[in-house]
């Protein structure tokens, strides 16, 4: 257990891992705001607070793990979502557009792509998975916006897969590695989206200009290119921040969500 100060007798439950561990060690010294109960290389509420600045807290385990390379992470994770978007724009164009391959695999494939993409919008699929997304995004924000506690363990793991969008950030490493403090998070976390947003409109029109060059075999206007790519972009763009908005604003309402510790109580 840990508490705030002697002069308290309200205790906080600490995490625990495995073969027993756990950061509190307690004693009888508090310290200065009760790291005197954390054991070496912890410190802050219930000791979860790493003194290494090149760590973060595993609450899994209970303890401090190093992050490693901060900035070959980011590179990858740059990489990855700029490939990701490139891939999903070309394989977009490429079912709507009216090119047959010689492959013949490559062409069925491609004609199945085709009708699964009549068939989702004759039926009006897009705006059913939208309904189905906004409601488990809004289930998934309760707890946050109303500062409710959930029941047990399985009904947190659904819950964290609801509000997917706000882990892709910690792919790599958790969010505590990347520095700048809980701003620079805040401001990472919920602006994303818009980077992500921009990268695919950015190869929506590098696309299009490369393709008119390509067919004219000649330099084409980049101001039309830029236009058309935009609008193609414009439906995807749209779809990803109707996915992430939930998300990015439960961010923000944890802003105002804190835990207050009782330092004296007067006993």
């Amino acid at each position: 257990f840990w508490r705030h100060s002697e002069n308290t007798i309200v205790l906080y439950e600490c995490r625990s891992g495995g073969a027993g561990w756990t950061p509190c060690v307690g004693g009888r010294d508090a310290g200065d705001d009760g790291n005197g109960y954390c054991a070496s290389g912890y410190e802050g509420p219930v000791c979860e607070v790493c003194l290494d600045t090149n760590a973060y807290f595993e609450k899994s385990s209970a303890r401090c793990v190093d992050c490693g390379s901060v900035a070959s992470s980011v590179a990858v994770l740059v990489v990855i979502a700029i490939v990701l978007v490139v891939l999903i724009v070309a394989v977009v164009k490429l079912v709507a557009s009216s090119w047959k391959p010689r492959n013949a695999l490559a062409a069925r494939t491609l004609v199945f792509a085709r009708r699964q993409r009549l068939v989702w919008r004759q039926l009006g699929v897009m705006s059913k998975l939208k309904q189905l997304i906004g409601l488990y995004q809004v289930i998934a924000a309760i707890p946050t916006v109303f500062n409710v506690s959930l029941p047990d363990e399985s009904y947190t793991a659904w819950i964290n897969a609801l509000s997917w969008p706000n882990f892709l950030d910690s792919i790599f490493l958790p969010t505590e590695c990347y520095g700048g403090g809980y701003f620079a998070l805040l401001i990472s976390t919920t602006l994303w989206p818009i980077v992500l947003i921009f990268v695919m409109f950015f190869a929506s029109v590098a696309w299009e200009c490369a393709c008119k060059a390509f067919k004219q075999r000649q330099q084409s206007s980049w101001r039309e290119g830029a236009v058309l790519g935009i609008a193609r972009a414009l439906p995807s763009a749209l779809f990803l921040s109707f996915l992430c908005i939930i998300s990015a604003s439960t961010r923000v309402f944890k802003t105002f969500l804190c835990d207050a510790f009782v330092f004296d109580d007067g006993s």
